[in-house]
């Protein structure tokens, strides 16, 4: 799952690259007031397709405070890719 991928993403910032992380549900970003984030943070979007309603609407709520966003998907030219500021596309195959 995406939230597992987070976990590690959070391993490996915090505990090789030395980089505070946290991760968040995307229903926990929508329901709280997102002004609380930070605006010179970066934020990592995951998801599969790309279309997660819960997942884009987090995206687009942080995108309001201008940060910068990455989103790391399976679905070149998805709502996600469109949206980020750094797109990555993973190609990854069952």
């Amino acid at each position: 799952s995406s939230y597992n991928a987070g976990m590690f993403g959070k391993f490996f910032f915090e505990n090789i690259a030395n980089i505070p992380c946290s991760i968040e549900y995307a229903s926990e970003v929508i329901n709280s007031n997102y002004k609380k984030y930070e605006l010179d943070a970066t934020y990592i979007f995951l998801s599969q397709s790309g279309l997660s309603a819960d997942t884009v609407e987090a995206m687009k709520n942080i995108k309001k405070i201008n940060a910068k966003t990455i989103c790391i998907t399976n679905n070149l030219g998805s709502t996600m890719y469109d949206l980020a500021d750094y797109p990555f596309y993973i190609d990854a195959h069952l």
